[in-house]
């Protein structure tokens, strides 16, 4: 780097000029003995001699806080919230069950109805209840039950879709 006649004039000038700056940021700020980082705090002077007194009034006082809300409609008392849901059983499909026979005279109508889990047959009237639902009609083509407001018919199964058993002309022995 070459160096000119003004180059230590100009570095002179910079320097001046910096040291300028700083004098007048000194100057203007105020010292950092003034923000009071090192001093202790002064006493207060205006410290109230006691607490103010409050009321110690028993709790049955405040019950008129509790009977009229003030953010309820009217002031009036909590609504109870409303009860659980309870959910439904799931009725069994109709295919857990087989109409085995049926008893119909003038004066009885019965449905024998076997719970194909357990083979268990039971004799049911209108009226009676299978597992959730009522029987409702017991007819020469089935027996009409109803739960929730459907109904449903259970009839007897075509003899194509039973078990096969022995031939009617079949011997059996004992």
């Amino acid at each position: 780097m070459m160096l000119n006649r003004r180059t230590p004039l100009a570095l002179s000038l910079a320097i001046i000029a910096g040291l300028g700056v700083l004098a007048l940021i000194l100057v203007v700020t105020p010292s950092v003995a003034s923000w009071g980082l090192f001093e202790k705090p002064a006493a207060l002077d205006s410290a109230p001699a006691r607490l103010p007194h409050f009321d110690n009034q028993p709790l049955v006082t405040y019950a008129l806080i509790g009977e009229r809300p003030i953010f309820n409609p009217g002031h009036g008392k909590d609504p109870l919230p409303p009860p659980p849901e309870v959910a439904k059983p799931q009725l069994p499909s109709l295919d857990n069950y087989r109409l085995a026979g049926l008893v119909i005279s003038p004066n009885v109508h019965i449905a024998l109805i076997e719970r194909r889990g357990n083979s268990q047959v039971m004799a049911l009237r209108p009226g009676e209840n299978l597992d959730g639902r009522t029987i409702v009609d017991v007819q020469e083509k089935g027996v009409t039950l109803t739960a929730d407001g459907n109904e449903e018919m259970l009839t007897i199964l075509p003899p194509s879709t039973l078990s096969p058993g022995p031939s009617p002309g079949a011997a059996v022995r004992p």
